[in-house]
C-alpha cells in the first residue's frame, strides 16, 4: 500500500494577545500557554510558536512585540465588536522577515479561543501548498467569506493584503460591499472567495454554529479544531458544563 506524501516543511504558528478597550473578552498569558500546549500535543512535525503581544508577561513561548498600526481603527459593524485590523500587518514581508521567517515559509495564524482536539497534520498539510488558505464558509450577503480566526499563508506571498490596506478607506470599502468584520471583512473583500479554505469537512468547526446549535455532544471523529468564535469561550463554565470534552483538550 502506498502511503500519501506527507508535507513536513516547518510551520510557524502565530497567536495574538492584546487588551482591546471596551471589548467583552480579556485574553491572558494562561490562554496563550494552553493554546501552545494544544498545538504541541496535536502537531508532531517541525514547527515554531510565536505570540504577537503588547504584554509578554507570563507567556511561556516566543513573543514578538505588537505594532501600533491600525490600533485606533474601529470595527465598522459596531464598537462592541473586536477590531483586529492590526493583524493584517503579518502579511508584510518586512514583518515576517523581522520574525526570522523565511520567504515562502508557511505561517498559520490561529486565535486563542480555539480547542485543538486531534492530529492537525492531515488538515494543515492537505491544503498547505498554496499561497493562502483560510476558514471559509457562506456569509450573510456573500456565498463565500473568510473568518479571521484561522488563516495560513506563505510569508511574503500575500503582501497586497497589507500594502493595499488604507485605514481611511479600506474598512468602508469592505463594509459597503457587505463584508462583515474588521480584518476578516477586508480578507473576504480582497480574496472574493478565490482562495481555498477549510470547512467542517476538513475538521474545522464553530462551537456556536456547528456544535452547540446542532446539539452535538460527541465530536465527529475527524474534528481537528473547534473555534469559539462567539460569546462563549472554552474557559467559560457554561461551555465546559455543556461539553465535557472541552476540559479534556483545553489544558496545559
Amino acid at each position: 500500500m502506498i502511503k500519501p506524501k506527507v508535507l513536513q516543511e516547518p510551520i510557524t504558528f502565530v497567536s495574538w494577545k492584546w487588551k482591546p478597550k471596551g471589548y467583552r473578552t480579556t485574553y491572558t498569558a494562561e490562554h496563550v500557554n494552553i493554546w501552545a500546549a494544544g498545538i504541541k500535543r496535536h502537531y508532531k512535525y517541525p514547527h515554531r510558536l510565536i505570540c504577537v503581544t503588547d504584554d509578554p508577561t507570563g507567556i511561556d513561548i516566543e513573543t514578538f512585540p505588537l505594532w501600533d498600526d491600525c490600533d485606533k481603527l474601529k470595527n465598522p459593524n459596531g464598537n462592541h465588536l473586536p477590531s483586529c485590523y492590526r493583524r493584517l500587518k503579518i502579511f508584510s514581508p518586512m514583518v515576517t522577515s523581522e520574525m526570522d521567517i523565511e520567504e515562502n515559509a508557511l505561517v498559520a495564524s490561529i486565535d486563542l479561543d480555539v480547542v485543538f482536539v486531534n492530529d492537525l497534520q492531515p488538515m494543515l498539510h492537505s491544503k498547505g501548498g498554496g499561497e493562502f488558505v483560510g476558514w471559509k464558509g457562506p456569509g450573510a450577503m456573500h456565498p463565500t467569506v473568510y473568518n479571521g480566526t484561522f488563516f495560513m499563508f506563505r510569508a511574503g506571498r500575500m503582501a497586497h493584503l497589507w500594502e493595499d490596506f488604507d485605514g481611511n478607506q479600506s474598512p468602508a470599502l469592505a463594509a459597503n460591499a457587505k463584508y462583515f468584520g474588521s480584518d476578516q471583512g477586508w480578507l473576504s473583500y480582497k480574496l472574493a472567495g478565490r482562495a481555498p479554505g477549510f470547512t467542517p469537512r476538513d475538521g474545522l468547526f464553530s462551537y456556536s454554529r456547528d456544535v452547540r446549535a446542532a446539539r452535538i455532544s460527541v465530536l465527529p471523529r475527524h474534528a481537528k479544531i473547534i473555534s469559539f468564535n462567539g460569546k462563549l469561550k472554552p474557559w467559560d463554565a457554561v461551555a465546559q458544563s455543556e461539553s465535557p470534552w472541552i476540559k479534556q483538550h483545553w489544558r496545559l
